[in-house]
């Protein structure tokens, strides 16, 4: 039967076979990378066809179109940004901090003016996301107690799929950029998952009308049930429902 409880049965078989590598340093494989950024593109609107993702990946420009160029250098981009969260997550908890998450924007907006890389300084009335955002004052104040809370988590008690939500949920009221949000919100929160031995969390494309209204939503609770839904969608891609049921079966007759 999937449920919550099969979930976090299966997220907990994910993590203890990661954490028993001698390297859980978590490289991502070329089908999850293409998945990651076609999918998190199209969230923002931004489309870039497979085989254009393909091409990118495997450094073979000249099969393209010349015009496309720029477009196989914006996916490189992504692929790096994904490798930084990524190596950053093998390095553990004391990765996950305030000076990661300026690095990391100012990847994502390298080639955009100067002043789209700063803290923001007002609540600006057009922009790509419409939930409630905090008062630019507040800012710093809520970055710093976000990390803060972040660190209380406990993998032993917590339900990792609410505190990542939570995380994004409040990254995103936040606000601290004016330019790439999601984004950022989506590939920090990846690397909290990633850093405790946990899957990242792809969001479907189709899902994009859903997860803007999780992100106006006044909690976590409805991102937290689109966690879920890409939880079950990346382990059905490593372990089918057949296995884990049986798993399941197996585990109870030895209780």
């Amino acid at each position: 039967m999937r449920n919550r409880a099969t979930l976090i049965e299966s997220l907990e078989t994910y993590r203890q076979s990661i954490g028993h590598q001698a390297d859980p340093s978590q490289d991502i494989d070329d089908r999850v990378l293409m998945a990651w950024i076609f999918h998190d593109n199209l969230l923002e609107g931004r489309t870039f066809k497979p085989h254009e993702i393909q091409a990118a990946l495997k450094g073979d420009d000249q099969s393209m179109p010349s015009y496309l160029r720029p477009l196989l250098e914006d996916i490189r981009s992504y692929r790096l940004a994904i490798k930084m969260v990524t190596r950053w997550a093998s390095e553990g908890e004391s990765s996950f901090h305030r000076d990661h998450l300026d690095v990391l924007h100012r990847h994502l907006v390298q080639h955009e003016p100067a002043e789209g890389a700063k803290i923001r300084k007002n609540s600006p009335v057009h922009r790509d996301y419409h939930q409630k955002i905090c008062s630019p004052r507040e800012v710093t104040k809520r970055l710093n107690a976000l990390f803060i809370d972040m660190k209380r988590f406990n993998v032993e008690v917590d339900d990792v799929l609410s505190y990542a939500a939570r995380l994004q949920h409040q990254l995103m009221f936040i606000y601290p950029f004016r330019r790439q949000p999601g984004v950022l919100a989506r590939l920090f929160t990846n690397q909290f998952m990633m850093m405790h031995n946990y899957p990242p969390l792809i969001l479907a494309a189709h899902e994009r009308g859903l997860y803007y209204d999780a992100l106006a939503s006044h909690d976590h609770s409805a991102l937290t049930q689109l966690f879920y839904q890409a939880a079950w969608r990346y382990l059905d891609s490593i372990y089918p429902p057949s296995k884990v049921t049986l798993q399941s079966q197996k585990r109870a007759t030895a209780i």
